[in-house]
């Protein structure tokens, strides 16, 4: 049935976990599978999951033989009662739609944490949502790409709210390696949204100018509200030699818990290099 398709693409791996304090020894698997439904249409279904238990962990399933499998097949194991392991969910997709010569496109990345499928029970998961002109009406050297993204599942409100996303009453060291998140950088429970701008100059010559506005809801005490402004140059010269440059001003709003009423900072940076012709490593 696969001849009804265009391309059709799968991936699996299986990778440790460093640094878990309540599941020392965590291993991570997943796959994805990826078809192009129409030459406008691409969608991807994924799936991860943590399976471990270390000699002194204090929570988490051993990876055995059978507790793979019962993960993979999404089954209750006699042993647990429950499926072994901590299991998430992905749906993306990518359209352009037909007629518009690829004059905009619109993609998403769905996630889910305890159904196999975004569809079912859209409230309990999060999503990245964007749009992406690469050349704007009258202006063919400027593209635009939109995007919000949210991890706050309406389903869980207060008092349970954020003990779904990236949480797991088993797994506490969550989804995390080496103590850092794996997942969208709005974390549990918030909210951003992203705008982007970009001027070519020419195919070695660009400025961007971006506005990012972040929210934290009621997960954190007295939650948080920031917008952050930022501008970038970069050029790169046929000789190999390059300059990237940016500047940011970040405006927050409240964020209680950290600071004492509103709080601006402006940061820059300067970056030098070159890219060296046909060398080798």
């Amino acid at each position: 049935f696969f001849r009804q398709f265009g391309q059709f693409r799968t991936e699996w791996f299986v990778a440790k976990l460093d640094r878990g304090l309540y599941v020392p020894q965590r291993l991570v698997w997943g796959q994805k599978v990826s078809i192009d439904v129409t030459p406008y249409f691409e969608m991807g279904w994924g799936r991860t999951a943590i399976l471990g238990r270390g000699a002194n962990a204090m929570d988490g399933d051993a990876f055995t033989t059978a507790n793979f499998f019962d993960n993979f097949l999404g089954r209750g194991s006699k042993q647990y009662g429950r499926t072994p392991g901590d299991s998430r969910f992905a749906f993306d997709f990518n359209f352009d739609p037909p007629g518009l010569r690829h004059a905009i496109s619109f993609y998403g990345d769905l996630y889910t944490d305890d159904v196999p499928i975004y569809f079912y029970n859209p409230t309990r998961g999060a999503y990245r949502i964007g749009m992406f002109i690469p050349r704007l009406p009258h202006l063919s050297r400027v593209d635009f790409r939109s995007e919000a993204t949210s991890t706050e599942s309406p389903a869980f409100e207060v008092p349970t709210g954020g003990y779904l996303n990236y949480w797991n009453s088993i797994y506490h060291d969550g989804w995390t390696n080496d103590g850092q998140l794996i997942g969208n950088t709005v974390g549990r429970q918030g909210r951003m949204f992203q705008e982007w701008a970009t001027f070519h100059l020419s195919a070695l010559h660009e400025i961007q100018f971006s506005f990012t506005d972040h929210q934290v809801p009621h997960l954190v005490p007295g939650g948080g509200l920031w917008q952050d402004y930022a501008a970038s140059y970069e050029i790169h010269f046929r000789s190999g030699f390059y300059v990237k440059s940016m500047v940011q001003f970040e405006h927050i709003q409240h964020y209680p818990i950290l600071f004492n009423g509103q709080v601006n900072n402006v940061s820059t940076s300067i970056e030098f290099g070159a890219l060296l012709k046909g060398a080798k490593f």
